[in-house]
């Protein structure tokens, strides 16, 4: 027996190894994000063309972290831990970038004061934030499908056992109109349709 118990061991230590392993990959992107958000096209390290702003960083960030979001809630899922588990890699991203970018080493604004700042921010955290709450929406319908079934049987046993399927919010028998009467039925006039 003591093989099943090193083998669920052994994945339980992946998965906590792989959870800091992402961990870690949100503050370092968060750190290479901001390094790189004031790159230009201005013949130093790109080529030059009319100093035109790159901002590739811009992109990593709203590819990056709903990734790592995402890769989060699954080992957190794995782990029996609770999904909101996600939401570290998020919060440490938008820690590191805000620490970072501005009061960063020395004291200097690293963060570049202009819409590529802002661009960055949200690109990174409104992604990411929309990824987190897929994640937890995911979860918490999971977990009302198999509690929603369990109450639509206990609501038909408490109300008579079930005798009729319910469909369209209403018992098949005992369907009525507007005015009370059963649907189908002759009005006063003796016609096939009552009048209004």
């Amino acid at each position: 027996m003591s093989r099943p118990e090193s083998h669920g061991s052994r994945a339980d230590v992946a998965d906590q190894l792989l959870l800091t392993l992402l961990l870690v990959d949100a503050v370092l992107l968060a750190v290479l994000e901001v390094f790189f958000v004031p790159l230009r096209l201005d013949g130093a390290v790109l080529p030059l063309a009319g100093w035109y702003p790159l901002p590739i960083s811009l992109v990593v960030a709203a590819v990056s972290t709903p990734w790592l979001v995402s890769q989060t809630a699954r080992v957190a899922v794995r782990m029996h831990a609770p999904v909101g588990l996600a939401a570290l890699p998020l919060a440490l991203w938008l820690a590191t970038v805000l620490v970072l970018g501005l009061g960063g080493p020395g004291g200097d604004m690293v963060l570049i004061q202009d819409w590529r700042g802002i661009g960055l921010l949200a690109a990174g955290s409104i992604p990411g934030a929309l990824m987190l709450g897929v994640r937890l929406g995911r979860q918490s319908t999971d977990n009302g499908v198999s509690r929603g079934s369990r109450g639509g049987a206990d609501q038909r046993q408490a109300s008579g056992g079930g005798a009729a399927p319910v469909r369209g919010g209403h018992r098949t028998g005992a369907r009525r109109s507007a005015r009370g009467r059963p649907a189908g039925a002759a009005g006063e006039d003796g016609g096939g349709r009552g009048t209004r």
